[in-house]
């Protein structure tokens, strides 16, 4: 894991916690596309600050009807937001 970022280091970690998914690392900008959250079940993000992005992220998956999970850590502190507001 060494000279990895944490989502690259990890990611072969997460694949195996269950073999039926699919697990796969996207830079930021891929997500401005909205084909980009309809081809997924869940978009996850980590260590992303800006409210306005954030926001933005929640509604195209709201829209898409795709699970939006925002993790950050500051030390000490986090927090994890999950959004599934109407997916069936």
């Amino acid at each position: 894991h060494i000279n990895k970022v944490r989502s690259q280091a990890y990611l072969g970690d997460l694949q195996a916690l269950n073999p039926f998914t699919q697990v796969a690392r996207e830079t930021p900008s891929i997500l401005e596309d909205n084909s980009t959250i309809k081809k997924a079940d869940m978009v996850i993000v980590c260590g992303e600050y800006n409210l306005e992005y954030i926001k933005s992220i929640n509604r195209k998956c709201r829209d898409a009807r795709r699970g939006f999970v925002l993790i950050n850590s500051l030390g000490f502190y986090g927090h994890i937001s999950v959004s599934y507001t109407h997916l069936t």
